[in-house]
C-alpha cells in the first residue's frame, strides 16, 4: 500500500484501483466470507490513497458513498460506511486547525477572524454567533474552497481584512441558507453557502447529505 501511494501522483492509478475493487465486489454474495477476499484490503488501500493524495478525496468519498448506499450486502455497506468515515477523519486532520491570528503583509499588523467576518444586518445576533463560532473553530471555508476549486488551499493569512461577507440567501422554519463570499489576497474570490439547521433531526440531515452529494457528483459528471 505504501509503495503504491509513494509511486502515484494525484489521481494516477486511482481509477485502476477502483476498477479492481469493483470487480472483486461483483463476485461477493451473501454466502461470501468477506474477510477471505481482497475487498477489505482494497477499501483500506483507497483510504490510504486518499490520505496521501488529498485531491483524490472527492472521488474516493463518492466511491465509498456509492457502495454505502447501493451495496448488495450489508457487509459491503458497513465496510463502505466505515471507510468513508475514516477518510473523512484523515482528510480533516490533513486540513489542520484554523489559524486564529494572521499578520497583514502590507501593514505588519495582526488581525483575527472577527476582523475578517462581515455579516449582513438582516442576520440575527443568534445566527451570527453560531456562524462565527463554526467558521472560526471548523475548517468550513478552507475545506469548501479546496474541494470546489480543485485544490486551492487558503488560511486566515490569505484572506483580506473584511474579506468574508455573509448574507442571508433563503430561510424557512427548518433551515437558513447563507451566502459566503470570500476575497483572498492572491487567489481571487470564492462563493460558498452554509446551511444552518433549525429543527431537523441530525440523522435526517446526514441521510439528506448523502443523497445530495450523489446528485451533485453526477451533475458534475454530466457537465463534462
Amino acid at each position: 500500500i505504501t509503495e503504491i501511494d509513494n509511486l502515484s501522483r494525484g489521481d494516477e492509478n486511482l481509477n485502476e484501483i477502483e476498477a479492481v475493487l469493483e470487480k472483486n465486489i461483483s463476485a461477493v454474495t451473501e454466502l461470501t466470507d468477506l474477510g477471505n477476499t481482497p475487498v477489505p484490503s482494497l477499501f483500506g488501500l483507497l483510504v490510504s490513497y486518499g490520505v496521501n493524495h488529498p485531491l483524490s478525496f472527492y472521488q474516493i468519498r463518492r466511491f465509498f458513498l456509492q457502495y454505502e448506499l447501493y451495496g448488495k450486502i450489508k457487509d459491503i455497506r458497513d465496510l463502505a460506511l466505515n471507510s468513508r468515515l475514516e477518510i473523512r477523519k484523515q482528510f480533516t486532520l490533513w486540513l489542520g486547525v484554523n489559524r486564529r491570528v494572521a499578520i497583514d503583509p502590507e501593514t505588519g499588523e495582526e488581525y483575527r477572524w472577527d476582523d475578517v467576518l462581515i455579516f449582513d444586518q438582516s442576520i440575527s445576533e443568534s445566527d451570527q454567533s453560531i456562524l462565527r463560532k463554526a467558521i472560526i473553530e471548523k475548517q468550513i471555508i478552507r475545506e469548501a474552497i479546496f474541494l470546489f476549486s480543485s485544490g486551492t488551499l487558503i488560511s486566515l493569512n490569505d484572506i483580506l481584512p473584511s474579506g468574508v461577507w455573509i448574507s442571508r440567501f433563503t430561510e424557512s422554519d427548518d433551515r437558513s441558507v447563507f451566502r459566503v463570499t470570500v476575497q483572498t489576497r492572491f487567489q481571487g474570490g470564492f462563493d460558498i453557502s452554509i446551511h444552518l439547521n433549525h429543527n431537523i433531526p441530525p440523522e435526517i440531515i446526514a441521510e439528506e447529505l448523502k443523497w445530495k452529494f450523489r446528485w451533485l457528483y453526477w451533475s458534475y459528471i454530466q457537465q463534462w
